[in-house]
C-alpha cells in the first residue's frame, strides 16, 4: 500500500494541491516496523524482523492483485461476449465496458509499479 501511495502521489502530486506529499511519503517511510505489518495483514504471512525483506513480500503482494485483476477482466470480458450473444441492450453492455476499462487501468497502474519496484532490487 505504501508503494501505491508514493506512485500515486509522484504521479499526481502536481494536481494534489494544499497537500504535502513528500511529507507524507517521508513519514510513511520511517514507519518501516508498521509497513511491514500491513503487508503481513495482506499476504497472511509472518515475516522475521528483517526490514529488507518487506520489498520482497511487496512484490508478491502486488503480483498477486495483479493476477486478480487479469481474473477479473477475462470474467468481464466473456460476461461482454454473452451479453452481445443474447442481444442484451447496448446500455447494460456498456456498463460492462465501464467496469472492464476501469479493471485495465488499475491493472495498467499495478504493472507500472511492479516494474518500478523491479527496478529498485
Amino acid at each position: 500500500m505504501i508503494m501505491e501511495i508514493n506512485y500515486i502521489a509522484k504521479l499526481y502530486g502536481k494536481y494534489l494541491g494544499g497537500i504535502d506529499c513528500e511529507k507524507i511519503i517521508k513519514n510513511m517511510k520511517s514507519n518501516d516496523r508498521e509497513r511491514i505489518e500491513a503487508v503481513e495483514r495482506m499476504l497472511g504471512l509472518k515475516i522475521e524482523n528483517d526490514v529488507n525483506d518487506y520489498l520482497k513480500f511487496e512484490i508478491l503482494r502486488i503480483r498477486s492483485i495483479i493476477e486478480r485483476l487479469r481474473i477479473e477482466e477475462e470474467r468481464l470480458q466473456k460476461l461482454i461476449e454473452d451479453l452481445k450473444l443474447n442481444s442484451i441492450t447496448n446500455f447494460e453492455v456498456k456498463v460492462v465496458l465501464r467496469r472492464l476499462r476501469c479493471v485495465r487501468r488499475s491493472r495498467r497502474i499495478y504493472v507500472n509499479l511492479l516494474k518500478q519496484l523491479s527496478r529498485s532490487e
